[in-house]
């Protein structure tokens, strides 16, 4: 079995001022190869915050990415929302009417990770999700950060990680390379496997208040992109991982934008799988379509989106991300309502399967991850009006023939070839 290790554990973010440090540990766990992390400015569960304000970050324990987004609730003004992304920090809070706030990675610690407050003043509130990657076969890892590029339709190489991934997840915001703070609000998520078929999928997401819809769009065709203003700007399709890196080709022009990554590389071959996710309005959640046992999942579910690969132009939007292993479950969410005079964005938190809808109201409750053979099921207790389509990231640790490694029928054509081969080039000699 491969020993590659994806756990949750979740911490309030210490905010006494700069140089301030908050530690996330998991007993047993070792010393981490990477790390992820998922901020929503709330600091109690299941109630709603002063402002939405919503991040994904990650490191390597030498190079780290965050990009975020940030609803101003209340303003009629232009400074309705922000976007903010760096490569200098894991957790970036936005600017509009209140300073940046940063958390820089520290140092791995034992069992965990050390992150310090970076930059910023310290009225910020928030719980923070942290997911810890280890396992002596997580061989390599490698954050950067990939300039899309001013090419039109080009295909974008990278070669920065040095190896070929297994597993790519990327993020941001739909601007040029950072440090960079914009008073408006993109943001895409999304992640690809080496299954061979290039497995992708993301989340693309705008935000606008007033007569503007607030849009979204969940790509089972894509990796990243970006919408604004009712209409798609661009899609990127991952074409190919290679030895090095990877490449990914834009539908339109990307006018140089910059979106950051996690490469990693796994041995022994565990199980990975992204899956198309819906949750149900009706009965309980079963994503019953991985096709193995998982020990870890990461779920994305958008509400306001009706079907896959279209625009939804649906009065408003939340992210509802949860991330869970074999013993905690935790979520992190921010919605944003469109059509309104009145900026209404705030986050909500939760240790269980939560939701909220595009105007804030209680969407979906569920309890913690239960896995079985074929993948994870949720009991709800509260079901949404309309299925929450979204996407889901699977880590097992069985033996598995998808993340860059040989079927067994493709190892035992591959020892037919190696004999044949031997054979003709010594009646060659």
């Amino acid at each position: 079995m491969a020993d590659v290790k994806f756990e949750v554990v979740r911490e309030a973010l210490t905010n006494s001022g700069i140089g301030s440090t908050t530690d996330f540990t998991i007993p047993g766990f070792g010393t981490p190869k990477a790390a992820i992390f998922i901020f929503a400015e709330s600091n109690v569960d299941a109630t709603l915050s002063s402002n939405g304000a919503w991040g994904f970050g990650f490191t390597d324990g030498t190079r780290r990415f965050a990009a975020s987004l940030f609803g101003n609730h209340g303003s009629s003004s232009n400074t309705k929302s922000g976007r903010r992304q760096t490569d200098a920090a894991v957790v970036t809070r936005p600017f509009i009417n209140n300073p940046i706030i940063e958390y820089d990675f520290n140092s791995w610690i034992t069992d965990g990770v050390r992150v310090e407050q970076s930059f910023g003043a310290s009225s910020f509130n928030s719980l923070c999700t942290c997911i810890l990657i280890g396992g002596s076969d997580v061989s390599d890892a490698y954050v950067g950060n990939l300039n899309l590029g001013t090419g039109g339709t080009s295909t974008v190489s990278t070669t920065s990680p040095g190896f070929e991934p297994s597993l790519l997840c990327m993020a941001g915001v739909g601007v040029g390379p950072p440090p960079v703070s914009v008073a408006s609000a993109n943001m895409a998520v999304g992640a690809a496997v080496n299954d061979g078929a290039e497995t992708q999928k993301c989340f693309i997401t705008d935000f606008f208040f007033n007569t503007v819809n607030t849009t979204a769009i969940v790509s089972n065709t894509n990796i990243t992109g970006q919408t604004s203003n009712n209409e798609i700007l661009w899609q990127g399709e991952l074409t190919s991982f290679d030895a090095n890196g990877f490449s990914i080709k834009p539908s339109a022009e990307m006018v140089g934008d910059v979106f950051g990554y996690l490469a990693l590389r796994f041995t022994g071959n565990p199980n990975v799988a992204l899956v198309d996710t819906s949750i149900p309005t009706s009965g309980n959640y079963a994503q019953a379509d991985i096709g193995f046992e998982p020990n870890f999942g990461l779920l994305f579910g958008v509400d306001g989106v009706g079907s896959r690969n279209a625009l939804s132009l649906n009065g408003g939007v939340s992210i509802n991300a949860s991330a869970f292993d074999g013993a905690s479950t935790f979520s992190s969410i921010i919605y944003y309502e469109d059509n309104v005079v009145t900026a209404n964005s705030k986050n909500a938190t939760e240790d269980r399967l939560y939701g909220l809808d595009g105007q804030g109201n209680v969407d979906f409750v569920g309890g913690s991850a239960v896995f079985d053979a074929d993948g994870w099921d949720f009991a709800l207790s509260t079901n949404p009006a309309s299925a929450i389509l979204g996407w889901g990231l699977a880590i097992g640790g069985g033996a598995s023939t998808t993340v860059g490694a040989p079927s067994p029928l493709q190892q035992l054509s591959n020892q037919f070839s190696t004999i044949a081969a031997s054979r003709l080039n010594g009646v060659l000699q």
